[in-house]
């Protein structure tokens, strides 16, 4: 089972479901992936080395430089206003600053987003204290194995039991369901390797100590960064009228499971979320 949890309604409505609208799906490569602008050595010494108000300022400016993006798309393409913003896993480290930073933008783009976007949905979030098992991170597992076995871990059914009880600790690597076949199985092993791209883990995603791979080094920069751009008051008021989504299932990761408790909690002390 999939839930769409709405983690915030800017403007206090209720959306009762999700329309799905033919029209454009444009998907935007992170950098240092193929056609996309490479980090200078200058940003990557940010990544690897930098302090926290440094990672913010780069990561923000990033946000930034994708909200001006967007903007961009709409304007050229002449975009109707139903415009839906969706990151997931590593992604959403840039969608989140993607909503934070519309409040540094000039006001002509500020209106025009606010009124042409009207949903963001975000897969995979991660905060201080959820469950940190990866099996990219597994010492168990070869290093050669591990992509193989980090896609098809994302696929399995994962057999939580009592999600009642929000008890993290029953979590840790979490068990397939046996009677359920994972995503990703019945892929042949060369099929599964072309979908996934190391090519630029050197230079981008590996020198990233992202917090949704288990690692401490953003968890505090993303932390700041989603409550910016979720639960900060100006934030919401900048975007108008559109709603924020948190997708999971309950034989998701555990990772999702305890990033959903978190949003809950969050929302309710909210109350301006609901």
């Amino acid at each position: 089972m999939g839930t769409l949890f709405r983690v915030a309604s800017f403007n206090g409505s209720t959306l009762l479901h999700i329309r799905i609208l033919i029209g454009y799906r444009i998907t935007v490569n992170r950098r240092e992936y193929q056609g996309s602008t490479p980090y200078t050595d200058a940003e990557r010494d940010v990544f690897t080395q930098g302090s926290d108000d440094q990672r913010l300022d780069l990561l923000l400016s990033e946000g930034k430089n994708l909200a001006l993006c967007l903007e961009g798309l709409i304007h050229s393409l002449s975009l109707p206003p139903r415009v839906v913003i969706f990151g997931w896993s590593l992604g959403k480290l840039f969608t989140l600053p993607l909503l934070a930073s519309i409040s540094s933008l000039p006001q002509a783009v500020q209106e025009r987003l606010a009124s042409s976007v009207h949903k963001t949905i975000v897969w995979v979030l991660r905060y201080a204290g959820s469950p940190t098992y990866v099996p990219l991170l597994d010492l168990d597992i070869a290093p050669e194995a591990r992509p193989m076995a980090f896609l098809k871990w994302l696929g399995y059914y994962i057999m939580h039991g009592g999600l009642f009880k929000r008890n993290i600790t029953r979590f840790d690597k979490g068990y397939s369901d046996p009677n359920r076949r994972g995503t990703f199985n019945c892929l042949p092993l060369q099929e599964l390797a072309e979908m996934i791209d190391l090519n630029a883990s050197s230079r981008s995603d590996s020198l990233i100590p992202d917090a949704s791979l288990g690692q401490p080094g953003f968890l505090k920069v993303a932390g700041i960064i989603t409550n910016k751009a979720l639960f900060d008051t100006l934030t919401p008021s900048a975007w108008g009228g559109m709603d924020v989504w948190h997708l999971f299932g309950n034989s998701n990761i555990p990772q999702i499971m305890a990033a959903t408790w978190f949003l809950e909690d969050q929302v309710h002390c909210q109350p301006y979320a609901i």
